[in-house]
């Protein structure tokens, strides 16, 4: 009888065991199907204006894609537009980095919008909607990323966009990202490019003298950026059609307190959505790329050097300084092991070209290297230093020099028409670098220094009355 009881109460165990098993399986399975209602498109949930709802992606597969933050493992609702306005549809604060993107119509409809970070790696994104409109929202994660969040759906139901109109045009800073869509815009503006209309309208005061630049670069369709000056009536500054394929970016300077309207508008009329960045550059650095702002080393005598940097953006460094030994005069960078690949332009007391090298004549290296090849008499010169393709344009605009032969110390060749005096660099760096120009038979430039030393060369003799001689029986 012990036996048996002891038998019959380990059978019982067992099966409550299995029954208890059974039921967490149950309760589990339940639980997973419960929470992945939403999972495939088809199963979307339903959600209203102003509403809050928890969700989890833990456990979601993916069925859809987006055009930002390579979006998977995503989970679906939708939204029917109570009124025409722009939807807004975010997660901040979400436990993951978060994607989400409004689709039209159906799970096979054009994608309106789409947003990875927004709030932090959180997602918000916005769409014009007309009333009736059904949207499909799609909660996704960065490259497939999961977790939890609250989706709060808002709908501003103005009839039209807030800032459909230039009068209600919305402020932006510099540095932020504001998400938008044309797609309900109307037209109350020009431009002087991309015959852009159905715009919307930001505003933007500067908060430092520099460069402003508007761009939505990846916007969905085919944009044209404007900005304007002061107010919806004021100057156009800038416009632009096409600088990131389709997309638009336009920058101007703008100075400390300076109002300006930015016109987002579509090429033809064309509407889409896009994400508005804003950015402001504090004052540029002074130009010392020409000869009437080249640096002027301070000294006097022998000029062993010229030391320096160029930054992003930097197009070239001039300085002006004497060739005081012309036949034996050099200018290098050759040696120099932070150098990278450098060109050097010679210039007179005018401006005018006198020589450049691009790659030195002895040849293993892409540093420059120059003597006296083109150089006639000692002076007043100017000597630029850039970094490979970086090259001086008169004002026509036309190259000064052709880009090639290299390794060749060479005089204006380019398709200058006889234009020989820089206005502008065709290029600018995208990597910085420091440089040194090695010299030989140069030396300070002193202004207002001896006046007997008439060709600048530090000696007085009897070279400089016949430099003065010949220069004034040619009237210069």
């Amino acid at each position: 009888m012990f036996v048996g009881d002891r038998a019959f109460k380990k059978k019982g165990e067992i099966m409550l065991k299995v029954k208890v098993l059974a039921a967490t399986a149950g309760l589990a399975f339940a639980s997973a199907a419960l929470a992945q209602a939403n999972d495939p498109c088809a199963g979307a949930i339903s959600v209203l204006a102003g509403s809050d709802t928890p969700f989890d992606t833990t456990l979601a597969t993916t069925d859809g894609a987006s055009s930002c933050g390579a979006g998977a493992t995503d989970i679906w609702y939708t939204y029917t537009a109570t009124d025409t306005g722009l939807l807004t549809v975010s997660c901040c604060g979400a436990s993951y980095d978060s994607v989400i993107s409004i689709i039209d119509f159906d799970c096979a409809g054009i994608e309106l919008a789409c947003n990875d970070d927004f709030c932090g790696v959180s997602s918000t994104v916005s769409t014009s909607v007309t009333l009736g409109q059904v949207v499909m929202i799609r909660v996704a994660g960065f490259n497939g990323g999961s977790g939890t969040g609250t989706l709060h759906v808002q709908q501003d139901g103005s009839g039209g966009l807030a800032n459909d109109a230039c009068a209600d045009a919305i402020a932006v800073l510099a540095g932020s990202d504001t998400a938008f869509s044309t797609s309900a815009a109307t037209n109350d503006g020009s431009s002087s490019c991309g015959a852009g209309a159905n715009d919307i309208w930001y505003t933007y005061t500067a908060t430092d003298t520099g460069l402003l630049t508007a761009s939505c670069c990846g916007a969905t369709y085919d944009s044209v950026i404007s900005i304007i000056d002061t107010d919806c009536f004021g100057l156009e500054l800038v416009c632009n059609d096409d600088s990131c394929g389709l997309s638009s970016s336009a920058s101007t300077s703008v100075t400390l307190g300076q109002v300006v309207m930015i016109r987002v508008a579509g090429y033809g009329g064309g509407v889409g959505s896009g994400t508005l960045h804003i950015q402001q550059d504090g004052p540029p650095p002074p130009a010392d790329d020409l000869p009437a702002s080249a640096q002027v080393p301070a000294g006097s005598g022998s000029l062993a050097s010229l030391d320096g940097s160029l930054g992003v953006g930097d197009a070239a460094d001039m300085f002006k300084f004497t060739i005081c030994d012309y036949v034996n005069f050099t200018a290098s960078t050759v040696g120099n092991p932070a150098v990278q690949d450098t060109q050097l332009f010679l210039f007179d007391e005018l401006g005018n070209a006198v020589q450049m090298n691009d790659d030195t004549p002895a040849g293993g290296t892409l540093q420059s290297s120059m003597g006296a090849e083109f150089v006639l008499a000692n002076g007043t010169y100017f000597i630029a230093v850039s970094h490979y393709d970086n090259d001086p344009n008169n004002a026509i605009p036309a190259a000064i020099w052709a880009d090639t032969p290299f390794n060749v110390v060479r005089a204006p060749d380019g398709g200058h028409g006889g234009d020989l005096q820089p206005a502008s660099w065709d290029t600018a760096n995208v990597t910085s670098f420091a440089y040194s120009i090695a010299l030989t038979g140069a030396c300070y430039f002193e202004a207002g220094g001896c006046g007997a030393d008439f060709n600048g060369d530090t000696i007085v003799d009897f070279f400089d009355y016949l430099d003065f001689v010949d220069a004034f029986s040619t009237g210069c």
